[in-house]
């Protein structure tokens, strides 16, 4: 188990400069684009823009903030609520419309030749074991809460925690998170 603290990371442009975000993980391989093959994320969206093409990659998009995120993808409105799950391919004409305040979101892109990605919320409640990750995947959890203690320490909003093949013992508290899991291709 390794945390991945929000206080480390840095806050850097996104590919195409129009917003900023933070790497939560990112793969240590990356491709002929210069890309990693993966990469797990907080963005933040604080103006009407552009998101980045991302060729031959697979993204999930979680609005963590109250109101949520209004989007355009392919020129089709989608209004998502705060921790609704939004799959689309980076190749998308994606762009972020009628933002009045800044939104923030767990963002997981995966090259389609890398493996596969899922996220869903989750709500802790009390105390949850925290299981090893199973061989060829990758399991983060993103506190969205500041109510969530890990091992008996406080987690921020935006701290992670990396499982891996070490006892991870216990998330508790109550809030939501956001369960990130990358199965690589073999």
């Amino acid at each position: 188990m390794k945390l991945l603290s929000r206080a480390s990371r840095e806050v850097r442009p996104w590919k195409n400069a129009c917003g900023v975000s933070e790497d939560i993980i990112v793969a240590p391989t990356v491709d002929a684009s210069g890309d990693p093959s993966w990469r797990v994320a907080l963005a933040t969206v604080d103006r009407d823009v552009p998101f980045s093409s991302f060729r031959g990659m697979d993204r999930i998009l979680m609005p963590i903030s109250g109101a949520g995120m209004e989007l355009a993808v392919d020129g089709e409105f989608k209004r998502l609520p705060r921790y609704s799950i939004l799959s689309f391919r980076g190749e998308a004409s994606v762009a972020a419309r009628n933002v009045r305040t800044p939104a923030q979101d767990i963002n997981v892109m995966i090259d389609r030749s890398a493996g596969a990605a899922a996220m869903a919320r989750r709500y802790v409640v009390g105390s949850t074991p925290l299981r090893t990750a199973a061989d060829g995947e990758v399991t983060v959890i993103v506190a969205l809460a500041p109510t969530l203690r890990h091992n008996g320490k406080p987690l921020r909003i935006g701290d992670a925690l990396l499982l891996d093949d070490t006892d991870g013992g216990y998330l508790t508290g109550f809030g939501e998170t956001a369960l990130v899991r990358i199965t690589l291709a073999r």
